[in-house]
C-alpha cells in the first residue's frame, strides 16, 4: 500500500498533519485486513515521504487495537544512505515493544528521480552514487535484519543471485528459522531463479500490480526497464555474458569522498537551496531561530504565505543578491575590443542611475536631467496550462493545483486558465475537483493549511465579485468552506464560461481557475494565445512532436513542459514576458542589469614616437 493514496495533501512540510490523517485512514484498513487474515505492507515511495511512512507505521501499530498484531510491515530501500539507520530504528522500536515486524528489503526504484531532484534543489543526494554501493548496503542490511530475527521477519526483494546467495548464507550461518525470512520476486521475472529457490525448499512470494490496465502496464514497464538496466544483474547475467565469478564478486562499499577545499576568491553562483522539510529540525519553532526562518515567518504572518512559499521567496531573494552581485563584477570589468596595434579600445558600462516615477515620468525630461530614463516593468498575466489527450494526470493535477492556488493565486505567474483536450476533459475535471476539495484554508502558521488569506479586504471583495460573475455566466465545479473571519477566499474552479467572459480575459490575481475544453491541441494553443498577456504558460503532454510544436507556437515569456508554471529559479529560468505582461528583459538572466547601464567606449592612441607597446621586437 502506498500511503500517498490515502491523503492528497501529504508532504514533509506538514509532516504531523500528514501522519495524523494517513493514520486515521489506515486504521480501518488494518482492521479489515486483520478480520480477513491478511497482511498489510506499507510501500516506501520517494525519499520525501520516508519519514512520514516510518512514523505512520510506528504510530499506527502502537494503537492498542494492533499492539499484538504482527501481520504488518514496511519496505526499506537499500539505495538510501540512511537505510541502515532506519532499519536499526525499526528494530529498536520492535524490541522495546517485544513484538515482530516484517521488513521488505529492496534495492529502490527512484534512483534517477532522487538524484535529479536533490541536485535541482541543492540538497545532499540521499542515494548511493553507484549500483555496487547499493548492493553492498543491501547485504549489510540483510545481515543486521537476520541478526535480529527474533523481532524481524525479512522479505528479500531482489532478482540478484549474489544478493540472494548472501541472504541464504547469512541465514544458514546465523541459524535463522525458515519461517522468519522469504524471497520476493516480480511476476514474470527471473523464472529460473525462482524455480531454483523453490526446488531447494525456500519460501518464494511472487508479486504483481493489480487494478486498471494502463497504470499496471506503466508499473510493469518501469520494472522491466529497471531490471534490464546495463548495471542490473539480470541484464549482465542473461544478456551480457558476464563471467559468474564477476557476477558473484563482493560489491564495492561506499566511501564518502573527501571534499575539495573551496577555491580562493568569489565562488561561482549557485542557487540557494529551499528548505528540506524532510529534516526534522527544519519543521514549525527551530527554523524561526535563524534569520532565514525569521524572514519567512514575517511573510507567513503579514501576507498569509504558506511556509513553503515563504521559504522559497527568501531563497529567491538571496539568489538575486548573489546573482546580480556576480553579474555586476563581470560587467564592471572593461573589455578590450579588437587587436589593432598602436590603439587600445575599451568597452565598459556605467550605471544609468535611479530617479523617476515608473511610467508617468520616464518619458519626460526633467530640469537638469541629462539622459533618457528607461522603464523596466513586470506586469500581470492570464496564464494558461494546456493538457494534451495523452497527459499524465498523476503529474498534471498536482502541478495545476499548486500553480493555480499557491499563495492563493496571488502570483503574476499563477495559472488562471487550464485548457484541456476534449478526449481527457471529463477525467481531468473530475480529478481536479477532488484535489481541490482536499485543500484546507486557514491560518498559514499551521502547516496543515495549504491555503491562507488574500492580501486585504479590497482584494477579497474583488475576487468574490469575479467568482459571482463566473457563477452567473458558467458553473462552479469546485469550492470549499473557508473561515468566516479574515480575508479568506475559497479556491474555486469555474467551467462552461462564454468565450468573451471577462474572467477569461482579465487578471483576477486570486484563487480562481477557469477550465476550458478544446477540440485539439491546436485549438488549445489558439485559446491560450488569445490573451493580451504573454507571461507564463505550461503544457502537459507525452508527445515529443506536440511538445516541439507547442514550444514554437505558444507565445509566452516562460513556457514550462510537464511541470508547474510558478517558481522560476534565478539563473536557470530567467523570468519575464511580453505583450501586456511586461517591458524589458528577463529578471534573473544575464542581460537584465544591462537595462540599467549605459555602454561606453574609450579609445586611446598608444603610439609614442614610433613605439607601440603592442608590437614586440
Amino acid at each position: 500500500m502506498k500511503i500517498s493514496s490515502l491523503y492528497s495533501r501529504i508532504g514533509p512540510a506538514n509532516h504531523e498533519d500528514s501522519v495524523r490523517e494517513v493514520r486515521r485512514k489506515l486504521l480501518p484498513i488494518l482492521a479489515k485486513a486483520r478480520e480477513a487474515g491478511g497482511f498489510v505492507n506499507l510501500d516506501m515511495e520517494t525519499y520525501s515521504l520516508k519519514e512520514i511512512t516510518l512514523d505512520v507505521l510506528a504510530e499506527t501499530l502502537d494503537d492498542p487495537a494492533f499492539r499484538e498484531w504482527e501481520h504488518a510491515g514496511v519496505a526499506l530501500q537499500a539505495y538510501l544512505k540512511c537505510a541502515e539507520r532506519d532499519l536499526r530504528r525499526l528494530i529498536g522500536w520492535a524490541k522495546e515493544r517485544n513484538r515482530r515486524i516484517t521488513i521488505r528489503l529492496v534495492k529502490g526504484a527512484y534512483w534517477e528521480y532522487e538524484t535529479i531532484v536533490a541536485r535541482q534543489k541543492g540538497w545532499e543526494i540521499p542515494v548511493f552514487p553507484r549500483k555496487s554501493h547499493t548492493d553492498a548496503n543491501f547485504e549489510r542490511c540483510v545481515e543486521i535484519a537476520m541478526e535480529n530475527h527474533e523481532h524481524v521477519t525479512l522479505a528479500v526483494g531482489s532478482h540478484n543471485v549474489r544478493s540472494i546467495a548472501k541472504a541464504l548464507e547469512t541465514a544458514e550461518r546465523l541459524k535463522v528459522p525458515r519461517d522468519r525470512y522469504e524471497f520476493q520476486m516480480l511476476y514474470g521475472m527471473a523464472e529460473p531463479i525462482k524455480r531454483a529457490l523453490m526446488k531447494m525448499g525456500f519460501p518464494v512470494r511472487e508479486y504483481a500490480p493489480i487494478g486498471e490496465l494502463l497504470p499496471g502496464m506503466a508499473y510493469l514497464v518501469r520494472r522491466l526497464l529497471e531490471n534490464a538496466s546495463n548495471e542490473g544483474f539480470l541484464q549482465r547475467a542473461f544478456l551480457g555474458n558476464v563471467p559468474p565469478e564477476e557476477l558473484l564478486a563482493e560489491p564495492e562499499s561506499y566511501v564518502e569522498a573527501p571534499r575539495d577545499r573551496e577555491a580562493e576568491g568569489m565562488k561561482p553562483f549557485s542557487n540557494e537551496p529551499v528548505a528540506d522539510f524532510t529534516i526534522r529540525g527544519t519543521r514549525t519553532a527551530s527554523v524561526a531561530r535563524r534569520r532565514r526562518g525569521e524572514l519567512a515567518a514575517w511573510q507567513v504572518r503579514e501576507v498569509g504565505k504558506s511556509w513553503l512559499e515563504a521559504d522559497a521567496d527568501v531563497a529567491e531573494a538571496i539568489d538575486y543578491l548573489e546573482y546580480y552581485g556576480r553579474e555586476m563584477v563581470r560587467l564592471g570589468k572593461a573589455a578590450r575590443l579588437g587587436d589593432t596595434p598602436g590603439e587600445e579600445n575599451l568597452y565598459l558600462y556605467r550605471p544609468r542611475g535611479v530617479g523617476l516615477r515608473i511610467v508617468e515620468k520616464a518619458g519626460r525630461t526633467a530640469q537638469g536631467q541629462k539622459s533618457i530614463k528607461r522603464t523596466v516593468v513586470e506586469m500581470g498575466g492570464k496564464n494558461a496550462i494546456l493538457i494534451d489527450a495523452d497527459a499524465d494526470l498523476d503529474q498534471a493535477i498536482p502541478a495545476v493545483v499548486s500553480s493555480a492556488f499557491g499563495y492563493q493565486g496571488q502570483k503574476c505567474s499563477a495559472c488562471s486558465r487550464v485548457i484541456v483536450h476534449a478526449d481527457c476533459y471529463d477525467r481531468f475535471l473530475a480529478r481536479l475537483c477532488e484535489a481541490v476539495k482536499g485543500l484546507t484554508v486557514g491560518p498559514p502558521q499551521d502547516p496543515a493549511n495549504g491555503i491562507g488569506p488574500v492580501i486585504d479586504a479590497a482584494v477579497k471583495e474583488r475576487i468574490l465579485a469575479a467568482i459571482e460573475l463566473g457563477r452567473r455566466e458558467g458553473k462552479v465545479a469546485a469550492e470549499i468552506p473557508v473561515p468566516g473571519e479574515g480575508y479568506y477566499v475559497s479556491p474555486t474552479v469555474l467551467t462552461d464560461l462564454p468565450p468573451d467572459s471577462e474572467i477569461l480575459r482579465e487578471e483576477i490575481f486570486g484563487p480562481v481557475l477557469a477550465v476550458i475544453r478544446a477540440r485539439d491541441i491546436e485549438e488549445a494553443v489558439g485559446l491560450a494565445n488569445s490573451s493580451d498577456y504573454a507571461l507564463t504558460g505550461g503544457l502537459f503532454s507525452r508527445s515529443p512532436a506536440t511538445i516541439r510544436r507547442v514550444g514554437e507556437t505558444f507565445e509566452v515569456g516562460n513556457l514550462y513542459i510537464n511541470r508547474g508554471i510558478t517558481g522560476a529559479v534565478v539563473g536557470r529560468q530567467p523570468f519575464g514576458g511580453f505583450r501586456m505582461s511586461g517591458v524589458g528583459s528577463k529578471a534573473g538572466g544575464p542581460d537584465y542589469l544591462l537595462q540599467f547601464m549605459e555602454p561606453r567606449v574609450i579609445t586611446e592612441n598608444t603610439m609614442r614616437r614610433g613605439f607601440s607597446p603592442d608590437v614586440l621586437p
